[in-house]
């Protein structure tokens, strides 16, 4: 119950703080842009490829060769990432199974709590110019996976 208490606290202390919502609405902006440029890359490739299909003196044959290799080109990269998401995320989920404890729900409590301070009462964006909800996610994957390999070699000698 103190725990949900904590947290319900850290919500409403992060959606008051403007600084904190600006970083998580940048965070989001920024993933959704670098997705976007991907697909223009990728799509640009895949025009690329499929342009080769045109020195085929028949333009009926060609147009439909071009359409079917962008369509497989399609195909094989959404396999190739449904494939890479799936693994990810089933090894993802075992190992947040196995090491979820208090002490990890305790560390995100106080990375939470951390950067609501740090937005709040030092004011961190004026001296740099970062996102402080990356750099708490980011605390929270270095720590975690520093405390799986640390149990991995304790495990193994």
């Amino acid at each position: 119950m103190f725990v949900l208490y904590i947290i319900l606290i850290s919500v409403i202390s992060v959606l008051k703080n403007k600084l904190l919502l600006n970083d998580i609405f940048s965070l989001i902006t920024g993933i959704f842009q670098g997705i976007n440029n991907a697909v223009k890359e990728l799509w640009n490739c895949m025009e690329w490829i499929s342009s080769f299909v045109y020195k085929i003196p028949n333009i009926i044959i060609a147009d439909i060769l071009y359409w079917v290799i962008i369509i497989v080109l399609i195909l094989i990269f959404l396999i190739f990432m449904g494939i890479t998401i799936f693994f990810a995320g089933k090894s993802g989920i075992k190992l947040l199974k196995e090491k979820w404890d208090k002490f990890q729900t305790m560390l995100c409590i106080v990375t939470a709590t951390i950067m609501i301070y740090f937005t709040d009462m030092i004011n961190i964006k004026s001296h740099f110019d970062i996102n402080i909800v990356f750099l708490g996610i980011l605390a929270i994957v270095i720590l975690t996976a520093v405390r799986v390999i640390y149990e991995n070699k304790k495990n193994n000698y």
